[in-house]
């Protein structure tokens, strides 16, 4: 447990891509633990924790080195912040811990996190797929009664309809077609929008690595099932689409890791364009409220955050001490809540966030999913009335060298629970 694996991407961390000065840090932490200089080791991660909170590995070894240097109270409040993105079912008996496993506040963090590991499960299976696949995302055509669901490996999207039908919307390896994430109906207009990007998990990498536009957005023909429209940057710049929603009066707006930014597809301009440009971290999903004026954000790597629509103003939600909304990777709203499917923290685990009036602050929460064996590693979901279907165990576990282990896939099962206020 001690001195886990500390890795820093500069692919989603554009604005921390120091490694070799984390690496330094962590020799001068790992030789100031072997010779017992626990004041210097205590320092480095006090150092490492300022510059990147809420990561687990930081706040366990800045817990052991408090605890080390005789401050219990400040290891327990460090394990406290550990608990909210991260359990460990053998804190109990960490012999690492041995000055402060009698008190009571270690005692307590250990219940806490037992507890966090007690199963709840409001879901039910929607349907499974068992074709050797790696599904990243689902969005629904209320009008036809059909799901869509996106491949990461086979660069494709599938369809099945309301009695369990399976049929491919796309050919597997359209030259068109690179790894497909998020997706979303125009139920109206009768398209289907998608988010499509060039990554090493995808069929035929090698062929379009050089790609000068990583990232590019689809529009489908839902009857015809052919592509409308194709939407780039012609910036030079490497992007990363993750996902996408539609906005009530036609606006598309698309979520990039890479800048990281919002860009936007307005009906009458017919064209991709900037929207916002943000200084989080990791930019995944992201939702509108009923209203239309207000977009909310998951950066994967801290919290939730809101924007303004208007004046694209971005503010992070508030939240309370005993909450964390990191990890979060799909996320939707529902009668002034936020949906969080959050797989950046352990357990992985589905949150319902309910927000004030003001939409600017969480004021109470519940775990929806947690502890689900096939809860494996969920991804992207779609709200369908006042029921959120969800991939369940997306393949991310199973790859080596970019490659899927299809030997040890399993089928791969989307999600429904029903939400209640």
């Amino acid at each position: 447990m001690f001195l886990k694996a500390f890795l820093f991407s500069c692919f989603f961390f554009p604005y921390f891509c120091f490694a070799q000065n984390v690496q330094k840090l962590q020799k001068e932490a790992q030789q100031a633990y072997k010779v017992q200089d626990y004041a210097s080791f205590l320092k480095i991660y006090q150092t490492l924790d300022s510059l990147r909170p809420q990561h687990p590995t930081i706040l366990y070894n800045l817990s052991l080195g408090y605890a080390h240097t005789n401050n219990a109270s400040k290891a327990i409040q460090a394990l406290e912040k550990l608990s909210l993105i991260n359990v460990l079912p053998n804190l109990g008996q960490d012999t690492l811990f041995k000055n402060i496993q009698g008190t009571q506040g270690f005692q307590d963090v250990v219940k806490k996190m037992n507890k966090m590991l007690v199963p709840v499960k409001n879901s039910q299976e929607a349907f499974r797929i068992k074709e050797k696949i790696h599904i990243e995302s689902v969005s629904y055509d209320s009008k036809k009664q059909v799901f869509y669901v996106g491949s990461i490996n086979k660069r494709k999207i599938i369809q099945i309809d309301i009695k369990g039908n399976i049929s491919d919307f796309t050919q597997e390896g359209d030259t068109a077609i690179w790894a497909v994430l998020g997706m979303q109906i125009d139920t109206k207009k009768r398209v289907l929008w998608a988010v499509t990007t060039i990554m090493p998990e995808m069929l035929n990498y090698e062929t379009y690595k050089t790609s000068q536009n990583t990232s590019k957005v689809l529009k489908f023909d839902l009857a015809t099932k052919k592509i409308l429209a194709e939407y780039t940057l012609a910036d030079n710049k490497n992007h990363f689409f993750g996902d996408i929603i539609l906005h009530k009066d036609g606006t598309v707006y698309v979520s990039d890791s890479r800048i990281p930014a919002i860009y936007q597809i307005k009906p009458k301009e017919d064209k991709l364009t900037l929207f916002k440009e943000t200084s989080l971290r990791s930019l995944q999903g992201i939702a509108l409220n009923k209203q239309g004026d207000k977009m909310f954000l998951a950066d994967y790597a801290s919290q939730l955050y809101v924007i303004d629509i208007a004046t694209k103003s971005i503010l992070p939600l508030k939240i309370p001490t005993n909450v964390s909304t990191k990890g979060t990777d799909g996320l939707y709203f529902w009668e002034n809540n936020l949906i969080a499917i959050q797989n950046g923290i352990e357990p992985k685990r589905i949150t319902q966030y309910t927000l004030n009036k003001a939409q600017t602050e969480i004021i109470s929460f519940k775990v929806i999913e947690a502890n689900n064996p096939l809860l494996d590693e969920p991804t992207l979901g779609v709200l369908v009335d006042d029921i959120l279907y969800y991939v369940a165990n997306s393949a991310w576990g199973y790859y080596e060298q970019g490659q899927l282990q299809t030997e040890k896939l399993k089928d791969i099962v989307i999600l429904k629970t029903s939400l209640k206020k």
